[in-house]
């Protein structure tokens, strides 16, 4: 059994199959006679809103305590400067933290496809995480969307798949080389049915 283990966005080789990976991290085992075609995080570029909305939360309570007087009013009662810079220091200390929960928790979900099967990890929250896999050989359809432009211009989009039967279909969001990932999928069905030629009539 082989463990599965995940690298950045920053240090994937998304135009490759089989790209080498650091063993930081096991998110699945490899059944016998696995092998990793491609894997992915979300594009960076998804997280920027949520660093952004967070940053001028912080920015404007800022103003605000600023701008309603608190801290002038405090001085005149006498209290200690430290103390009102220890107050400012934790509202930026609690957006900073907000912002590294933010893109922590963003760049632990993965879109893992191997020659068998395809793994979806979802990663909710610090301590919630949902694990999905579906075989190669209920895969009907892969659907790429990219609304907008800036997905356009960075190259990023939905990746959908239709399942057999009455399986829920996968879908990963914000996708690096859309494209080249359904590519991926495609290519990966197709040898999977060539050589398992059983699954032919079952889908």
């Amino acid at each position: 059994m082989t463990p599965v283990t995940t690298l950045p966005w920053y240090k994937q080789a998304p135009i490759r199959y089989n790209a080498a990976m650091k063993r930081d991290e096991q998110l699945y085992t490899l059944d016998e006679g696995e092998e990793i075609l491609h894997q992915t995080q979300h594009h960076p570029i998804g997280i920027v809103p949520q660093v952004v909305g967070i940053g001028l939360v912080g920015l404007l309570g800022l103003v605000g305590l600023i701008a309603s007087g608190p801290i002038t009013s405090a001085l005149a009662l006498g209290i200690p400067q430290f103390v009102l810079a220890l107050i400012i220091l934790g509202i930026v200390g609690v957006a900073g933290l907000m912002t590294f929960i933010s893109i922590k928790v963003y760049f632990k979900s993965y879109l893992i496809i191997t020659n068998q099967t395809i793994i979806e990890i979802n990663q909710f929250s610090l301590f919630n995480r949902d694990v999905s896999q579906l075989s190669l050989a209920n895969v009907q359809e892969v659907t790429v969307q990219q609304s907008g432009l800036f997905a356009r211009v960075f190259d990023y989009g939905s990746v959908t798949l239709e399942t057999a039967g009455e399986k829920a279909n996968f879908g990963f969001d914000k996708t690096p080389n859309p494209h080249y990932v359904s590519r991926v999928i495609y290519d990966g069905h197709e040898r999977f049915i060539e050589t398992h030629p059983e699954f032919t009539d079952s889908r």
